[in-house]
């Protein structure tokens, strides 16, 4: 018989881009999109978005920075502007197309301020089909 060396090379990629930018109030916005390839037919790419106070470098969530008012007000503002990127007519069409299946809408804890808008990140399959891909919506203030 004859044996068969098992040390195979890996077949994988790991890629990190990192941006830093500021935020409303002086916050720091660090950005970092991600590409992890483990062999198949394709890599995977996300963003990570993370809020940072300068003064303390506490890590800032959606109601350290905005009001339980502007939080809502920004949800209806969310599904009509989604609605018009995927041609859609309120949460209903959405759905038919395969967004929020699952759940309700919901504002992304992965997301970034500036002065004037907010901008919500969706993974791949989080929100939508994976096929979709990931889902970048940017939303006035």
């Amino acid at each position: 018989t004859q044996e068969r060396d098992s040390t195979q090379l890996l077949n994988w990629e790991f890629a990190l881009d990192s941006k830093l930018m500021r935020g409303r109030n002086g916050n720091i916005v660090v950005l970092q999109h991600l590409r992890v390839y483990e062999g198949g037919r394709s890599a995977v790419e996300y963003t990570l978005s993370r809020n940072i106070e300068p003064e303390t470098l506490k890590l800032l969530s959606i109601s350290d920075l905005l009001s339980a008012d502007e939080r809502q007000r920004l949800t209806s503002d969310f599904i009509r502007q989604m609605g018009g990127m995927y041609h859609c007519d309120g949460i209903g069409d959405l759905r038919k197309k395969g967004f929020f299946v699952d759940a309700e809408p919901y504002l992304s804890s992965n997301f970034y301020i500036t002065d004037g808008a907010v901008t919500f990140i969706y993974a791949p399959g989080e929100i939508a089909p994976a096929a979709e891909g990931e889902i970048i919506i940017t939303v006035e203030l």
